[in-house]
């Protein structure tokens, strides 16, 4: 029995709605995730009719083309849709560097420059999430824009950086520990040569020439 071929305007037209509601939805992150990870986005064309380059152009590009994420005020922008993709690694990756472009500073514990709640980072958001990590690089950038947390958060919104961990650790907000520094992987290798015998250590030469060794520019 041949597989049903999905209706794409239907799926456009549902991920939308549900953007355009503004509300925090379980659906939301699995329909968008759905479609960054089958590939949805490229069976849709922006308003010139081509198709999109990439899954971000298509997340911003303005309703009825793309998904319009923070086309109008209280939609669903890239920063709260990158947070409510929790559950979906790959898919909050990608929007990752759209997500670090609008997230908003955090101010004291959670609450904004006029004393109410961020509409991004709660009060909740715990000092090792990547919520608070990238609202506390925002305020600082912020106040500094020449500094660490800026530059970090600019390779971010570049792709250079996958996480915001690896971002968090390049400003210093994240402290790396002698202990952690000795657990990288020339350390490692160091180690175990250390502990292999001769015919381990005479495999891992073999292979060090093999084209799986090689390493890719």
């Amino acid at each position: 029995m041949s597989k049903l071929k999905p209706n794409y305007k239907a799926i456009l037209n549902h991920s939308q709605r549900l953007i355009s509601d503004g509300k925090a939805s379980v659906d939301l992150p699995r329909e968008v995730a759905d479609i960054f990870e089958d590939e949805d986005w490229k069976h849709f064309t922006s308003s010139k009719g081509k198709p999109f380059d990439s899954f971000i152009d298509f997340v911003k590009a303005r309703q009825p083309y793309g998904l319009g994420v923070g086309q109008y005020n209280g939609w669903i922008n890239a920063a709260q849709l990158w947070q409510l993709c929790s559950g979906h690694g790959k898919v909050r990756a990608a929007l990752l560097p759209l997500a670090a472009e609008q997230i908003k500073p955090i101010a004291g514990h959670g609450t904004n420059q006029h004393g109410g709640h961020n509409n991004i980072i709660s009060s909740k958001s715990q000092g090792t999430s990547a919520e608070y990590l990238l609202g506390r690089m925002a305020r600082d950038a912020a106040e500094n824009p020449n500094g660490k947390a800026a530059k970090a958060l600019a390779r971010l919104k570049a792709g250079e950086l996958t996480s915001v961990s690896k971002a968090a650790m390049a400003c210093g907000i994240i402290k790396v520990k002698d202990s952690d520094r000795n657990r990288c992987p020339i350390n490692r290798i160091k180690m175990y040569w250390k502990r292999a015998n001769a015919i381990q250590r005479k495999e891992l030469l073999k292979w060090l020439s093999s084209a799986e060794a090689k390493i890719k520019h």
